[in-house]
């Protein structure tokens, strides 16, 4: 596996671990999820732009067709975390956990739509990511009224733009920068959710809840989307998303180390199955690699 690829799959799941401590952040601040999404994006963008300053990364951004892709994958993002966050709010955390994760299903059918057809061993890999996620979050899936059937939307809605968002990206050029491209993501989804804001709310923030916020535009702002850039940009759809499965893995054993939140068999063999078709999938990219330089070889 060469270096452009290892470090799609190390982007990947270092976002993945990332994200997953998003609750446990988001737990510590009295504040909307309007309010949160946008702290997320707009301290996000603060900290791209010390870092792209530092490293001298800043690059002329052009007006042209692949501007709207990223205008249109920063109003998804935005759409993901203020979705994601309200179906917490609404109902379980497993249900919430669960319709989001039906997003990158939706992005692997948009790819398939596309002509990226992923190989038998991939969509097994998928597939075991999938079920490990059902035995993870194991809930009764029943749905209510008012409240209930609210977080359900919402996180239908998570998913839904958490798709766009990876098939946004994916389809961008190959020679836009990273850091660009996060930039006007951040940008975009910050300016998205300014009108949302409420003054008598941000006002009773104290210098604690600042902190959390500041941790969570680093982590989940800056460093995290950041990575999830970088991964999307050089995995096919189908590895991507397999990995991204280790995300409600992290949050999972957080809850229950943090919270005491229960862990039993079905959610420890769901772990297993998510982490075993991560490892499958790295093998699988490395395996076709190696097969590709060799018929070369011969050729």
């Amino acid at each position: 596996m060469n270096a452009y690829k290892l470090t799609g799959f190390a982007a990947a799941i270092g976002s993945a671990l990332i994200a997953g401590s998003t609750g446990l952040f988001v737990r510590q601040v009295d504040l909307s999820g309007e309010g949160i999404t946008f702290f997320r994006l707009a301290v996000g963008l603060v900290f791209l732009l010390a870092f792209m300053g530092a490293r001298q990364k800043f690059q002329a951004v052009s007006f042209d067709r692949s501007f709207a892709g990223l205008v249109g994958a920063g109003v998804c993002l935005s759409l993901v975390i203020l979705c994601y966050i309200h179906a917490i709010n609404h109902t379980s955390l497993s249900k919430a956990v669960f319709l989001l994760y039906l997003g990158p299903l939706f992005a692997l059918l948009l790819s398939w739509r596309s002509g990226e057809s992923p190989s038998w061993g991939s969509s097994s890999a998928l597939a075991m990511s999938v079920g490990g996620l059902g035995l993870l979050v194991g809930f009764d899936f029943k749905t209510g009224s008012g409240p209930e059937t609210q977080g359900i939307l919402w996180g239908l809605g998570a998913a839904l733009s958490y798709g766009l968002y990876i098939q946004l990206n994916r389809r961008l050029p190959s020679q836009l920068s990273v850091y660009n491209r996060t930039l006007v993501q951040l940008l975009v989804g910050a300016f998205v959710m300014t009108p949302a804001l409420e003054v008598g709310e941000l006002a009773r923030l104290d210098s604690t809840d600042l902190g959390w916020l500041t941790g969570i535009g680093f982590f989940h702002g800056f460093l995290a989307i950041l990575l999830v850039v970088v991964a999307i940009s050089r995995l096919k759809t189908a590895e991507y998303v397999t990995l991204s499965y280790l995300d409600p893995w992290v949050a999972a054993f957080i809850g229950y180390g943090v919270y005491d939140e229960s862990l039993g068999g079905a959610q420890m063999a769901g772990g297993l199955l998510i982490l075993s078709a991560g490892m499958m999938q790295l093998r699988l990219s490395s395996e076709s690699k190696g097969r590709t330089k060799r018929n070369k070889q011969e050729n």
